[in-house]
């Protein structure tokens, strides 16, 4: 009863709401206390420069599936979505001027790695204490990143590699919601989506998963598996995105083998 009232007490005197964007404006903050250069030296570093050029001159859609060439054609799904955001979000409130752009950028990147360290506090609920889970936050937000900080922190162009590990921790919650809150299932599995199409190393982190998930499924036959699949929503979900995991794979084949021309215009 105790602990009962404690909780009723922190719950009315921080709000679950309030208590998330306090963990990710602290976050932010404390990103940003690390390096700031990319507020202090606002530039479109490396490949933000190259493909925010890109939104201007051949739009979003074209972007979303070309950003990547070269003999490294995956998708960036997130880092564009990253850039776009910031586009609009200037031409919101700015206008025609470039001049704050790269402080946008900055801010949304930055705010994405801070979602990032918090990940593991909502996501990770299942099979992590409080004190553990607390403890990973902070690694996160304090990770070593050597000189090589100021190419990272505020840089959309890097996100990608954060990208694998908040895969990860969206599996794990994904297992823990399946039964009880198949509604959150969409959500994640779009997630996860755009998780693998910026991170081609979740394509095979998202099967493996499915997979292990699926062997339990093994002995049913195949008018229960049909039943199973009719009734369950996350059962459903699952094979719609392993379904279009698989339509972008052979996507991104066909584009490498067709050349630059292959989805010109």
């Amino acid at each position: 009863s105790q602990l009962s009232a404690i909780g009723d007490i922190r719950e009315a005197c921080f709000p679950a709401r309030g208590r998330f964007f306090g963990v990710i404006a602290f976050g932010v903050f404390v990103l940003y206390l690390r390096n700031a250069h990319s507020l202090f030296h606002p530039i479109l570093y490396t490949e933000d420069g190259a493909w925010m050029a890109g939104l201007f001159d051949r739009g979003f859609w074209d972007m979303l599936f070309n950003a990547k060439g070269g003999h490294s054609r995956y998708f960036v799904f997130i880092n564009v979505l990253i850039l776009q955001f910031s586009k609009l979000t200037n031409a919101l409130f700015v206008g025609d001027s470039l001049a704050y752009l790269p402080h946008l950028v900055s801010f949304y990147t930055t705010l994405f790695y801070s979602l990032l360290a918090a990940a593991p506090l909502y996501l990770l609920r299942s099979v992590m204490r409080l004190e553990a889970r607390v403890i990973l936050w902070g690694l996160i937000l304090l990770m070593p990143l050597g000189t090589a900080s100021f190419e990272i922190l505020g840089r959309a162009s890097n996100v990608g590699f954060g990208v694998l590990f908040l895969a990860f921790c969206l599996l794990v919650y994904r297992r823990s919601i399946a039964v009880t809150n198949t509604t959150y299932v969409y959500g994640v599995d779009f997630l996860l989506f755009l998780c693998a199409n910026t991170n081609p190393l979740c394509y095979p982190l998202v099967f493996i998963d499915f997979l292990l998930q699926a062997s339990v499924l093994k002995k049913q036959t195949l008018k229960e598996f049909f039943n199973t699949f009719r009734v369950s929503s996350a059962v459903r979900s699952a094979v719609v995105l392993c379904l279009s995991l698989a339509i972008c794979v052979v996507f991104v084949a066909l584009k490498e083998k067709g050349g630059d021309s292959f989805l010109g215009g």
